[in-house]
């Protein structure tokens, strides 16, 4: 069967945050030219950008809230639950009526709660794959979900990992006959791209993520009192949204008060995002819990410097001292001096600057983001007949 006749039907989980829905889009874009046609299928179809005709959205009609923002606590945690197994559960009825207008089920930015369309796929005899775009989980709840992993992986036809490391952390080297090649989305080049020359940019330091205790959000919020102690033309732009952005608010507003630091907390970064990277002198990462984030990628294809905590991914991009900076702890007091160590040394964050682009353009470009879906949808497509 060739890659040109699949007929892929993705699942997908209508989270809060804006991101997911941002690789959702870069997704179909890599997808969509080389299927007969694609279903996407989950929550929040609106925030999908969707350029291509045989691309059609079925939204399942749910939002889902943050567990914390009804009252009682246990009840709000309650209507959640339900609302998630209702999801799978109207995701299942459509994989049912599509059963004969999809060859392939791909689970996309769901994982954990895909279970039962998961089961549901296994019923009908489709293949399926998850993209394997998460870390190992450091929260209570995370590790609690990651009990279904052997099932989920026992019952996957198939698994591109985002990144190599992924295999390692996530013990995917036990599923080796299901494993395909790297599920990588290339990164806009006429989007990111250098518009400002390093060395005529500003000690601007900057953190973009989602908002929340995984992220190292708290870490990097505390470290800035010790560069802007230490290095007084810094500057600090925060940006992205998430549960704790009301408490970094508050934390920027005593660290400008108090402490004469300069921070700014701009909510989330839309298509200003590559400007913000572009005056920027570093990006500061201490994410402990963690796939491939994309905002590395881009950060260096602006030729931003990254500095980040070795999780997930982050390790098969970034090569300490040369593409990049590893942070070996998450204390904000090593990573304020570290940040001051770096900032003070020009002439080796000018050469990381040119080597973290050329290896982000070497790796994440169209070409061979193509080659390895085509591989991938080949591979799943042989599946497919021996179903």
């Amino acid at each position: 069967m060739s890659n040109m006749k699949v007929k892929p039907a993705i699942i997908f989980f209508p989270w809060l945050s804006l991101s997911p829905y941002i690789y959702l889009s870069n997704l179909i874009r890599i997808i969509a030219p080389i299927s007969k046609y694609v279903f996407m299928i989950g929550g929040n179809t609106n925030r999908i950008n969707n350029h291509s005709s045989n691309v059609i959205l079925i939204d399942v009609g749910i939002r889902m809230h943050r567990l914390k923002d009804t009252r009682p606590v246990l009840l709000s945690i309650l209507i959640w639950l339900i609302k998630s197994i209702s999801i799978q559960l109207i995701q299942s009825i459509y994989l049912i009526r599509l059963r004969k207008r999809v060859n392939l089920v791909i689970f996309s930015m769901a994982y954990p709660y895909m279970l039962i369309p998961l089961f549901i796929s296994k019923l009908l005899r489709l293949p399926a794959m998850e993209l394997v775009t998460r870390g190992r989980p450091s929260s209570a709840i995370g590790k609690i979900m990651r009990i279904q992993d052997p099932l989920l992986f026992r019952l996957l036809d198939g698994m591109p990992p985002e990144s190599n490391s992924l295999i390692m952390e996530l013990n995917l080297d036990n599923y080796k006959h299901k494993l395909l090649p790297i599920g990588l989305l290339p990164i806009d080049f006429n989007k990111f791209r250098v518009s400002k020359k390093y060395s005529e940019r500003r000690k601007v330091i900057v953190f973009i993520s989602r908002l929340i205790r995984e992220k190292g959000t708290v870490e990097f919020v505390k470290s800035i009192y010790i560069v802007s102690r230490k290095l007084k033309n810094s500057y600090f732009i925060i940006g992205g949204d998430g549960k704790l952005i009301e408490w970094v608010r508050k934390e920027a507003s005593k660290l400008n008060n108090s402490h004469g630091a300069r921070v700014q907390v701009v909510g989330w970064i839309g298509e200003d995002l590559p400007d913000y990277l572009n005056e920027a002198k570093l990006l500061v990462l201490p994410t402990f819990e963690e796939g491939l984030p994309r905002i590395v990628c881009e950060s260096m294809a602006c030729g931003t410097p990254v500095l980040a905590y070795s999780s997930g991914g982050i390790r098969d991009i970034i090569k300490d001292g040369e593409t990049g900076f590893i942070l070996s702890s998450i204390d904000p007091i090593y990573i304020g001096n570290k940040v001051v160590e770096l900032l003070s040394d020009d002439s080796l964050l000018n050469k990381v600057s040119e080597d973290a682009q050329r290896k982000v353009y070497d790796n994440f470009n169209h070409r061979v983001a193509k080659k390895n879906w085509i591989r991938i949808l080949t591979l799943m497509s042989l599946a497919a007949c021996k179903k």
